[in-house]
């Protein structure tokens, strides 16, 4: 990643940041979807909550684990391409999962969907640092963050209108050829810096990405960026876990339509959205990091704690401000990119992103797991079966203890990550 990003961003870099934001945007309709059609995918596919559960984690843990090497890749090959191909790969996985006959294959178009955006987001990253000043690296990885998720919000009720009227296999369809038209757009619009062109040597040198095994030894031998990526995975993976998959069944419990619970969980992504955007430019005004991370674990504690434990949910406005609250301190996660950059030389900075990315939704697919597995632990039909199974309030709350108490290590944890105060703490 360079150092050498303009000091001025023109016209020509908002419109290549705004179409790489666009695969961000489709990847978190594709996360947010399982929420939205998952009482309709089980009861097709018949299983219950444990096995969705799985299903949907598969997403999350393939996007988890292929981000360490797309991040890599970035540091080597054409953005434009790598973009280009992950969107492919994604539209092929959405096209598998719409025409599944049974849950196995719908397991492997969930799993060929995660790998294929597993670039999206260090893609758009990468390409702020290309194309932005490194004094906004922070609000403009937030921003990115904030087109996904209010993207993701509103879909989730455009989906929920749909349902009236169509199966969710008919609404795959349509998030398929969406896919294509991103995938040209991509191939379309991205540009890579041609002033910095991708050295060809695999040992690398001073001034360029480096080989294989020295980007890998440089990140994995680092203990701050590990601390950095348990951080996100406690406090982003509790978020996108509640909010894509288990939120909306239990707002089911209190409402009686899915277009209201849907209504109402999209208060934590605009909330998560707008978070990652306002703390990144907090902590960068603020010099530090560790501070609003560790406020940001205090709140969500509380946040989450506030639905779970003393349920306000026949209030609405009570609970749609709790939810707010709770993705907008979650937001404090996207700190972990920062320091991943702050703490690794610059030309190893996209595979340190990868690695956080990894970090983050590989331990946030544990979390959409664990709540299913307690549910079913807490049915006498285990609600991983065929039947589906109707969950209670109180089921819900117990299983959802994970969330605070992720809440809890992740505060821990900021205690032993040492401040960058915005700054690079590495030799180039």
């Amino acid at each position: 990643m360079s150092n050498n990003s303009p000091q001025t961003p023109g016209f020509q870099a908002w419109i290549i940041w705004v179409t790489a934001s666009l695969f961000f945007f489709y990847q978190y309709i594709l996360l947010l979807s399982y929420g939205i059609l998952g009482s309709e995918i089980e009861a097709t596919f018949g299983i219950g909550a444990a096995a969705f559960g799985v299903l949907s984690a598969l997403f999350s843990i393939t996007y988890g684990i292929f981000q360490l090497p797309g991040g890599i890749l970035l540091d080597r090959v054409s953005v434009r391409r790598l973009l280009t191909a992950g969107c492919a790969l994604t539209t092929a996985g959405v096209v598998v999962f719409g025409i599944s006959p049974n849950v196995y294959v719908a397991a492997v178009g969930s799993c060929l969907m995660g790998a294929g955006v597993c670039v999206a987001f260090v893609g758009a990253t990468y390409i702020c640092s290309q194309w932005f000043p490194p004094s906004r690296f922070a609000l403009m990885a937030g921003l990115t963050v904030l087109v996904g998720c209010l993207g993701g919000a509103i879909m989730q009720q455009v989906f929920a209108a749909l349902l009236n009227f169509y199966g969710w296999r008919t609404i795959m369809a349509g998030l398929a050829v969406f896919g294509v038209l991103t995938t040209a757009l991509l191939w379309f619009i991205i540009r890579d810096r041609t002033e910095q062109p991708v050295p060809t040597s695999s040992q690398g040198d001073e001034d360029g990405p480096g080989g294989l095994g020295q980007a890998l030894g440089s990140v994995l031998g680092n203990p701050q960026i590990w601390l950095a990526g348990l951080y996100i995975g406690l406090i982003l993976g509790q978020s996108i876990s509640f909010g894509s998959v288990w939120n909306i069944p239990f707002q089911l419990a209190f409402y009686k339509g899915l277009a209201k619970a849907a209504l109402v969980n999209s208060s934590l992504f605009v909330g998560l959205g707008f978070g990652c955007a306002a703390i990144g430019a907090i902590s960068d005004r603020l010099q530090r990091r560790v501070r609003p991370m560790q406020i940001g674990a205090i709140v969500a504690f509380f946040a989450m704690g506030g639905l779970i434990w003393t349920p306000p949910l026949h209030n609405d406005v009570a609970v749609v401000s709790l939810l707010f609250v709770l993705g907008f301190a979650c937001g404090a996660s996207n700190l972990s990119y920062m320091l991943s950059v702050e703490n690794t030389p610059p030309r190893f900075s996209a595979t340190a992103l990868g690695f956080i990315a990894t970090m983050g939704f590989v331990i946030g697919g544990l979390f959409q797991i664990l709540p299913g597995l307690m549910l079913a632990a807490n049915t006498s039909s285990g609600g991983g079966g065929s039947d589906h199974v109707e969950y209670g309030i109180e089921e819900y709350g117990s299983a959802f203890i994970v969330f605070p108490l992720a809440s809890v290590l992740a505060l821990i944890i900021t205690f032993f990550i040492r401040e960058t105060y915005c700054r690079s703490r590495v030799d180039t």
